[in-house]
């Protein structure tokens, strides 16, 4: 089962790591660097969990 999910954190080689983990378990992941572009895309998308 795969799910949405959006990685916001301000450390990009930790998003990368984690994304392409998740990436091979089939999940679509999106990335924010900081917390206002997090809050952006989470009002534009839908989610089924937010790692922060």
């Amino acid at each position: 089962m795969s799910g949405n999910i959006l990685i916001i954190d301000n450390e990009k080689r930790m998003c990368g790591v984690l994304k392409a983990a998740l990436e091979l378990d089939q999940h679509h992941v999106e990335v924010a660097y900081d917390g206002d572009a997090g809050v952006q895309k989470f009002q534009k998308g839908e989610f089924d969990i937010v790692i922060t």
